[in-house]
C-alpha cells in the first residue's frame, strides 16, 4: 500500500496530504455544488418549442436526469467519507415528516398513476418530490465554502436574467418562437404562464433585496450593485407580467426585512433612519407600480367587484368541499386534477372559461387537498422550524446567507397563497430548506477519505450515468405528441397515426397519447382501432371523461356502420357525463349520439343543459335548432328553444322558435321570433323565407 495512503488512514499525513483526502476539498463535493448550480439553471431557462408540453416537462425531465447525477454524486460521497458529511439538524426529521406523509397519501390516492409522476402539464408528484428531497440532500452536504453559494447564487442570477431578457423580447414582440399566445400583454418568459413567472420574479426580488441589505466584507459594493440591478430588472418584469400575487410577496418583505436589519444591526438612531427612508422608498416605488403598469391596473381592478375575482373564489370553493371528504390525507399527491370533475360547480363552465382545473391556486389548499390536514401540518412545522432555526442562529452565522433564505421563503409562500405549483418555481423551498441545513447543522469540519472502494463506486457511477438518460423517451414521446397533433391540425392523417403510434411506444403511460392516437385513426376513418385507442387513454386517465366520450362517439359510428342500436355507445357517453357531470362539451357530444339513434327529444333536453352550462358554447344553439327540427314532443321543444332564447339570444334559435310555432299552428308566434330573428341577423336567409312563408 502507497506510503501516502498509510499516512492518510492512521491520520499522520502532512497538512496539504490531509487537504487532499479530506471531504471539503474533495472533488465529488465540487461536483455535487457544480452539478446543483446547473440544476438551478435549467429548471429556470430550459423549455422546448418543438414539444407538445414546452415548459413544464422539459424542466421536469432535466431535473431528473440531475438528480441521478446528484444521487450517484451523494453516494460516491457516503462511500468515501461515510455519514460523517451529513450535517446534523432536527430539520431533516422535520422534512422527512412531509416525505412520509406525501408517500402515505401517494398510497391512498384517487390515480396512483398520477400521485407518482404527477397531472399532466404539471409533473409534481412522487417522483418530483423524491427529485427534490436529492437536491435538498446534495444542498444540506456539499454547500461549505462561501465560493459554493456564490455558484448557485451566480447561477440563479445568470438564468434570472436570461429569463427577464427573454420577457422583454416577448413584450417588444421580438420572440423568436411562435407561440400561441405571443406573450406581448403578459410575456411568460422561460415558464411558459405570466403567473408562473410571476412567482418566479417574487422570489428573486426576495432574495436580491435581501442581499442588498445584508451585504458585507470587501465584496459588498459589487454583491449591491448585481443585486439592486437584478431586482430593478425582475421588477420591471413583474410589472410588465401583471401578477397580482406579487403584491403579497412585497407585503411580506416590506413587514419582515426592516425588522430582519434592525435586529441584526441595532436599534441605533442610524439604523432606524435608514430603515424609515428604506420604507419611504418602498411606498414610492409601490405607488408608481400601482399607478403606470400593467400590473397595478390588474391589482386596482381586484378592488372592483367580486366578478373580478370569482374564478379564485370558485376554485377555494371547490377546494374546500374536496378537503371536507377527505380531511385527513387527502386525495393523493397532485390529484386535485382527478377529482375535480367530481366537485365541478354548475357555474364552473362560466366562470373559468369551461376549463379543467389541475391545481388549487393556493399553496395552503394545494397541500391540504392532496396531502390532508396532516400533510399540511407536517409542511407548516417545516416551514416554522427552518424559519426559526434561520433567525436563531442563521442571522448569526452569515446574515447574507440566511437573511435571503428568510426573505425569498416568505416571498415565495405569500405568493403562493393565489398562485399555481409549477416545477420552474417549486424547487425553491426545497433547495432553501438544505441550504439552510447547510447553514446550521453540526457538521465535523474535518472529514477522511476511507479506504477505496472501486467496485462499488463503479456500480454507482454506471447507475446513475444510465438514469441520466432515463427520460429520454418521455422527451422523444414529447416531440412525437406535437407531430401528430401538427399533423391532424393539417389534416395528414397516416403522419399523425404514425407519430402517435411512436409516442405511445416511448411513453406509453400518459393517457394523451392515446388520445391523439385515436383522434388520427378517427381522421383516416378507422373507427375500430380509435375506439380502443380513446379505451386505453380512458383507462390511464377515468378522471378525463373526454378520453371516454371520444370512446363512445367512435363506438356510436361504428354502431351506425353496422346497423346496431347504438346502446352501447349511449352507455359510455352516460358514464361520461356521470364522470364530468357540469361538463357542458359532454352533453352537446351525448346529444350528437342521442340525435343519430333516434333520440331527438333527449337530446333537445341535453343541449340546452349544456347552454344553461355554458350559453357561450360556439355552435350549440345551431345543433339545438337543427334537434328540435326532429322533435317529436313540440311542446317540450318549444319550451327548450324559449329557454336558450332568455339565456342566450340569437338568430338561430328563434328560427327554430318560429319553425316549432309555425307546426303548431301558432302564426303570431311564429311571425314574432322570425322578426326577433331578423333583428339580430337582418340578413338570415332562413327568417326571411318564413316571413315571407308567413306573409310577412
Amino acid at each position: 500500500m502507497p506510503q501516502a495512503r498509510l499516512r492518510a488512514r492512521r491520520g499522520t499525513s502532512s497538512p496539504s496530504a490531509a487537504r487532499r483526502f479530506d471531504f471539503d476539498s474533495s472533488l465529488v463535493r465540487q461536483s455535487v455544488v457544480w452539478l446543483l448550480a446547473a440544476k438551478i439553471f435549467g429548471l429556470i431557462v430550459l423549455f422546448d418549442p418543438g414539444g407538445f408540453q414546452a415548459f413544464d416537462l422539459p424542466k421536469s425531465l432535466f431535473s431528473r436526469a440531475t438528480e441521478w447525477a446528484l444521487g450517484a454524486a451523494l453516494l460516491v460521497a457516503v462511500i468515501r467519507y461515510g455519514w460523517a458529511i451529513v450535517p446534523r439538524t432536527r430539520i431533516h426529521f422535520l422534512l422527512f415528516a412531509v416525505v412520509g406523509m406525501h408517500v402515505v397519501s401517494a398510497v391512498l390516492a384517487e390515480d396512483r398513476y398520477v400521485a407518482l409522476y404527477g397531472e399532466r402539464e404539471r409533473y409534481l408528484g412522487l417522483t418530483f418530490v423524491g427529485d427534490m428531497v436529492v437536491m435538498y440532500l446534495a444542498a444540506s452536504i456539499a454547500l461549505r465554502r462561501p465560493a459554493d453559494w456564490i455558484k448557485l447564487a451566480a447561477a440563479a442570477s445568470l438564468a434570472a436574467a436570461i429569463s427577464v431578457l427573454y420577457a422583454f423580447a416577448q413584450r417588444a414582440g421580438l420572440d423568436p418562437v411562435r407561440w400561441a399566445d405571443t406573450g406581448r400583454s403578459r410575456p411568460f418568459a422561460t415558464f411558459g404562464n405570466p403567473d408562473m413567472f410571476g412567482h418566479f420574479l417574487a422570489v428573486v426580488i426576495g432574495l436580491s433585496v435581501a442581499a442588498f441589505v445584508f451585504a458585507s466584507g470587501r465584496h459588498a459594493l459589487l454583491t449591491r450593485v448585481i443585486a439592486c440591478g437584478l431586482a430593478a430588472c425582475c421588477a420591471v418584469a413583474a410589472s410588465l407580467a401583471a401578477t397580482r400575487s406579487v403584491v403579497l410577496a412585497v407585503a411580506a418583505m416590506i413587514v419582515l426585512l426592516p425588522a430582519l436589519y434592525l435586529v441584526h444591526s441595532g436599534r441605533s438612531r442610524a439604523t432606524v433612519v435608514r430603515v424609515v427612508a428604506g420604507l419611504a422608498l418602498a411606498a414610492a416605488v409601490v405607488a408608481a407600480v400601482l399607478t403606470v403598469t400593467p400590473l397595478g391596473g390588474r391589482v386596482l381592478g381586484t378592488f372592483s367587484g367580486t366578478a373580478v375575482t370569482r374564478d379564485r373564489i370558485l376554485i377555494y370553493e371547490t377546494a374546500m368541499a374536496m378537503l371536507r371528504d377527505r380531511p385527513i390525507f387527502g386525495h393523493g399527491v397532485d390529484n386535485f386534477g382527478v377529482v375535480y370533475p367530481l366537485y365541478r360547480s354548475p357555474d364552473a363552465a362560466q366562470v373559468l372559461a369551461n376549463t379543467p382545473q389541475s391545481s388549487a391556486h393556493s399553496w395552503l389548499l394545494q397541500t391540504a387537498v392532496t396531502t390532508g390536514l396532516l400533510g399540511l401540518a407536517s409542511v407548516l412545522a417545516l416551514i416554522a422550524g427552518s424559519a426559526w432555526v434561520l433567525l436563531t442562529e442563521g442571522m448569526r452565522r452569515s446574515p447574507l446567507i440566511a437573511g435571503p433564505l428568510l426573505v425569498g421563503l416568505a416571498a415565495y409562500w405569500a405568493t403562493g397563497l393565489v398562485a399555481v405549483g409549477s416545477v420552474g418555481v417549486d424547487w425553491f423551498p426545497w433547495l432553501a430548506f438544505g441550504a439552510t441545513a447547510a447553514l446550521v447543522g453540526r457538521r465535523e469540519e474535518t472529514v477522511r477519505a476511507r479506504e477505496r472502494h472501486r467496485a462499488p463506486v463503479f456500480i454507482v457511477v454506471a447507475l446513475g450515468a444510465i438514469g441520466v438518460l432515463s427520460g429520454f423517451f418521455a422527451f422523444r414521446a414529447n416531440h412525437e405528441e406535437s407531430q401528430a397533433r401538427s399533423a391532424w391540425r393539417a389534416g395528414r392523417a397516416a403522419a399523425g397515426v404514425a407519430a402517435a403510434q411512436a409516442a405511445t411506444r416511448d411513453d406509453g403511460g400518459r393517457a394523451d397519447h392515446w388520445n391523439w392516437l385515436g383522434l388520427a385513426l378517427e381522421q383516416q376513418k378507422q373507427d375500430a382501432p380509435a375506439r380502443d385507442a380513446f379505451a386505453a387513454a380512458a383507462a390511464r386517465s377515468p378522471h378525463n371523461a373526454v378520453y371516454r366520450m371520444n370512446e363512445a362517439l367512435a363506438a356510436g359510428r361504428l354502431a351506425l356502420a353496422s346497423g346496431g342500436d347504438g346502446q352501447e355507445a349511449l352507455e359510455l357517453a352516460w358514464r361520461a357525463v356521470h364522470e364530468d357531470p357540469n361538463q357542458p362539451s359532454l352533453y352537446v357530444s351525448l346529444a350528437d349520439i342521442e340525435q343519430a339513434f333516434a333520440k331527438p327529444d333527449d337530446a333537445i333536453q341535453h343541449i340546452l343543459h349544456a347552454l344553461v352550462l355554458y350559453p357561450g358554447g360556439a355552435g350549440w344553439d345551431a345543433k339545438l335548432a337543427r334537434a328540435s327540427a326532429h322533435a317529436v314532443d313540440l311542446g317540450a321543444a318549444r319550451a327548450a328553444l324559449a329557454e336558450a332564447a332568455r339565456r342566450n339570444d340569437t338568430a338561430v334559435v328563434r328560427v327554430g322558435l318560429s319553425r316549432l310555432a309555425l307546426k303548431l299552428g301558432d302564426l303570431a308566434d311564429a311571425r314574432a321570433n322570425a322578426k326577433r330573428a331578423l333583428e339580430l341577423e337582418p340578413s338570415n336567409a332562413d327568417a326571411q323565407a318564413l316571413l315571407q312563408q308567413l306573409g310577412g
